[in-house]
């Protein structure tokens, strides 16, 4: 696939997976707060004025799922000075962000797809694929709580945040990666422990991703062979054939009487350190 129908490609997987997340959640743009929604958000004076960062991005203990989480309490004080508590508006931004979260979870795939220890098996079908599995996600049942209710937002931008880290880790191992990408794992990281402190573990699976989707060949253990096809044991038979010793002269003898029968094996693997 030439890199214009690629990009066309990337365009409609992309889009489809953001309507097929507006098709099944549009529903629940009209669903009223419930739940933790109140101590978070209906009776959370920290997010009532935007202007006031030390005390946005300090919630009280009373926040609930927004205590210590600074992030997650931004976020709804942006969406109570756009809105103020008509829920619509948390449950939109709610929807966009499992949405992004989605796009994250088919770009992370599809990149672990084209590795090459996978390449040469997915590359053909890598872009369809890691469409299917994020069309899969988008649509799961098993998110509906996270997506519909409003407090659950601590769940989607850790998701998100998550996502966004091992997506932008890939970018910044790839050949020639601007330093951009790097830079964004770092602070998509940060961003998501702010929002849920589960993704502090997000570097070690950074750490088991690279380590899991490096060729075999890197960690091959070091030996005085490396680079060279010959064993150590074909070598050392080699270097016996060249050795004065009388016991090394009778391996020789008998090595060039079966020579032609093995097919000439240690001239055709000889190292210099062989040559008489």
């Amino acid at each position: 696939m030439t890199a214009a129908p690629r990009s066309i490609a990337l365009w409609l997987a992309g889009g489809l997976i953001v309507l097929a997340a507006a098709l099944v959640y549009a529903n629940s743009l009209n669903a009223p707060f419930i739940f933790d929604d109140a101590p978070a958000i209906v009776e959370n004076p920290s997010i009532r004025d935007l202007r006031n960062l030390g005390a946005v991005l300090a919630p009280p203990a009373t926040a609930g799922s927004a205590a210590g989480r600074p992030l997650i309490n931004f976020s709804f004080a942006v969406n109570y000075a756009v809105g103020g508590l008509n829920p619509r508006g948390y449950h939109l931004v709610n929807l966009a962000l499992h949405a992004c979260a989605a796009l994250a979870l088919f770009g992370f795939v599809r990149r672990t797809l084209l590795t090459p220890p996978l390449r040469e098996r997915f590359q053909r079908d890598a872009l369809p694929l890691a469409g299917v599995i994020a069309l899969l996600w988008t649509v799961h049942p098993l998110l509906t709580e996270s997506v519909t209710c409003t407090v659950q937002r601590t769940e989607l931008l850790g998701g998100l945040f998550y996502l966004l880290t091992l997506y932008s880790f890939i970018r910044a191992l790839e050949p020639n990666a601007a330093k951009f990408w790097s830079a964004l794992a770092v602070v998509a990281c940060f961003a998501g422990v702010a929002s849920k402190e589960i993704v502090a573990t997000a570097p070690l699976l950074a750490l088991a991703w690279d380590t899991l989707s490096s060729p075999p060949a890197r960690f091959a253990p070091r030996s005085a062979f490396a680079g060279n096809s010959t064993s150590p044991s074909s070598a050392r038979g080699c270097c016996s054939a060249g050795s004065s010793s009388p016991r090394n002269s009778a391996a020789a003898s008998s090595a060039s009487a079966t020579g032609s029968a093995r097919g000439n094996t240690c001239s055709r693997n000889a190292t210099p350190s062989c040559s008489t």
